[in-house]
């Protein structure tokens, strides 16, 4: 959530830059409508129970005669206050959805945009794989019996999906893989609850209303008021909720967990196969630190997710993401698009994310400081993504030979599956 101070102190500042996001200045303008009747709805009930606790002070000595007068009279204030109180309730709660909606302000040197047309690409890395023999991952999976997409429809419907013999092997050992890389890095690990409660959600800036967080992406389990988690990011989050910290040094943690996410209205060629699935797993980072540190760390987490494909050998290009093309809590965001040479274009497997303070704040995840408390800053990068990895590593590094098909196995996962090749 933005500083409320920010918005009362310098709302066009705020207008300006949440409008190249492409919000409009309106958001801005609900909260401080509500914010002003609200603080001055909370000064009169301040006076109110002022008065209603004299009056109950003066009746307590008022004479037998005084008394009735007195105690109608203090009914009549104790009513006004309840009243005031529930209307102070119903404010506090439109307060609170006009807040969630004003998306955190993208960073200054951002390069602007609409949509992801907009973004920048800074580097790139490795040999790009092409030619006509090359195969995608659904004709490699077909032809070495690894996957199963007919029988996953029939079970759930669309984009759900079997792995197969070798390449659940694949799957547990890149992740596991990744699992070593991030701890030798620094992070703690953790396994995240798959669900959590809407208002987690709402903290990690996914939705600015339980019904938006219902209709959006997200499986809910209505019978327990929770919904599925589309990310570990979630469960990262809010591990330290509520709670003050110490960022002399970066908190950083990394969770394994399963991802669901309805992906509604996907089509076309990236629909296909293990492109987009409703259900996968992944290992997330989150840092969390001081203000003044979350840039470099920010750069860190790139550079940590940059090490992991080069290890795998997978080319790919890093994208400054535009500020249309940034979430509601992220001031700044690369994107990894790993070189896919089945489909001879890239795809995202990365998103590396600065949202300063604006899920802490919402959260109340705070340091103290010699001026007093603050709020920290929280940062997250996908280490890795199972399925368009899979993706990215069965094809680029698929092997033929006449009418053999075979795939190699990355010489540092090669400890973790037991093999050197697939076929």
């Amino acid at each position: 959530m933005v500083d409320p101070a920010l918005l009362r102190t310098q709302p066009d500042f705020v207008r300006e830059r949440i409008s190249r996001k492409g919000y409009t200045p309106e958001v801005v303008d609900t909260y401080l409508g509500v914010d002003t009747d609200l603080r001055a709805l909370q000064g009169r009930l301040q006076e109110l129970q002022a008065k209603r606790n004299q009056a109950a002070q003066e009746m307590a000595h008022a004479s037998d005669g005084e008394r009735e007068a007195r105690r109608d009279s203090l009914r009549s204030l104790s009513n006004e206050v309840q009243d005031l109180a529930e209307e102070e309730r119903r404010l506090t709660e439109l307060r609170e959805t006009a807040h969630r909606a004003i998306p955190n302000l993208p960073q200054e040197d951002w390069p602007i945009g609409s949509d992801d047309r907009g973004n920048v690409e800074v580097s790139s890395w490795g040999e790009r794989r092409s030619g006509g023999d090359l195969l995608d991952h659904e004709a490699i999976c077909s032809k070495l019996d690894l996957l199963d997409l007919e029988r996953g429809a029939r079970l759930a419907g669309s984009k759900w999906y079997y792995l197969k013999n070798e390449l659940v092997l694949l799957e547990q050992a890149v992740l596991r893989w990744t699992l070593d890389e991030v701890r030798k890095r620094g992070f703690t690990l953790l396994t995240v609850p798959h669900a959590a409660r809407p208002e987690a959600f709402l903290g990690a800036g996914y939705a600015t209303s339980v019904a938006d967080l219902k209709a959006g992406e997200f499986y809910t389990l209505e019978q327990d008021e929770l919904i599925l988690a589309g990310t570990a990011e979630v469960g990262l989050v809010n591990y330290y909720a509520g709670e003050v910290v110490d960022v002399a040094r970066p908190i950083r943690l990394a969770a394994i967990s399963p991802c669901y996410r309805r992906e509604a209205g996907a089509a076309g060629r990236e629909s296909r196969g293990l492109y987009r699935v409703h259900q996968f797993h992944k290992v997330e980072m989150v840092s969390l630190t001081k203000p003044e540190a979350s840039e470099g760390e920010h750069r860190v987490l790139l550079e940590i997710a940059e090490s992991l494909l080069q290890q795998l050998k997978i080319a790919y290009r890093v994208v400054q993401c535009c500020t249309g093309d940034l979430g509601h809590p992220q001031v700044a965001k690369w994107d990894i698009e790993a070189w896919l040479p089945g489909m001879q274009k890239y795809g995202e497997t990365h998103s590396c994310s600065n949202d300063t303070d604006f899920q802490a704040r919402a959260l109340r995840i705070q340091q103290e400081t010699v001026e007093g408390r603050s709020f920290v800053h929280t940062l997250n990068n996908t280490a890795l993504a199972s399925p368009r990895i899979l993706i990215a590593l069965l094809e680029t590094h698929q092997r033929t030979d006449g009418d053999q098909t075979w795939v190699e196995i990355p010489e540092v996962l090669q400890p973790y599956t037991g093999f050197k090749k697939i076929g």
